[in-house]
């Protein structure tokens, strides 16, 4: 898609297209590699916490594209604003960016209900550790005052990574006391020990 568009402007159309494309990718992915024939429900909210990390991706890497000839803004909002993209104002970009950031915080809340939702540990903690370090980036942009840089070095930092920590550590309780809940449940009903999680299943060969 980044050579298609490469010299012009995307439209918002085309822009969400490729989100969603990547989105579908990358949590394809994840079940393909960490929970092969484990069920995986197709609700709505399936593919948001990559919708916001690539949304995030997007602010990250916006100053940066420009250079190349990659423009991450869509076509529509250049137009309406009358943004130079020669020599881009970053103060008038601000809205556009607060918006941005908004959305991919609305996804990144979203798609970890339903990543906490999943079967699988691994699956889990993948998924809030990938959400995680596009988080740090979302709060370095709102304490720029919605001011996007060339560099966010943040998300290598040592502190950004001893913040990952947390999020494993509430994912792993939940997910363990969810199973020992579940399984006493089935003992004291026992029809349900030989009862099938609902939902659709993924199984590679």
């Amino acid at each position: 898609f980044d050579a298609c568009r490469h010299g012009r402007i995307a439209s918002q159309h085309e822009l969400a297209a490729y989100t969603t494309c990547l989105a579908t990718a990358v949590m394809d992915g994840i079940q393909y590699f960490i929970g092969n024939g484990h069920p995986y429900p197709r609700t709505p909210d399936r593919n948001l916490a990559v919708t916001g990390a690539h949304v995030t991706h997007m602010l990250r890497d916006m100053l940066e594209d420009l250079s190349a000839g990659l423009v991450n803004l869509p076509a529509e909002y250049v137009e309406a604003h009358a943004v130079d993209m020669k020599n881009v104002d970053m103060e008038r970009l601000r809205p556009w960016v607060h918006e941005q950031v908004e959305l991919a915080r609305y996804c990144f809340r979203q798609g970890k209900t339903y990543i906490d939702s999943l079967d699988v540990l691994r699956c889990k903690l993948a998924g809030v550790w990938y959400c995680a370090r596009f988080e740090c980036i979302l709060k370095a942009i709102e304490q720029d005052g919605y001011r996007l840089r060339t560099d966010y070095c943040v998300r290598r930092a040592l502190k950004t990574w001893l913040e990952m920590v947390r999020p494993g550590l509430v994912v792993t309780w939940k997910h363990f006391t969810a199973r020992k809940r579940s399984f006493f449940s089935r003992l004291s009903h026992p029809s349900r020990l030989n009862s099938k999680t609902d939902g659709p299943s993924y199984h590679f060969k």
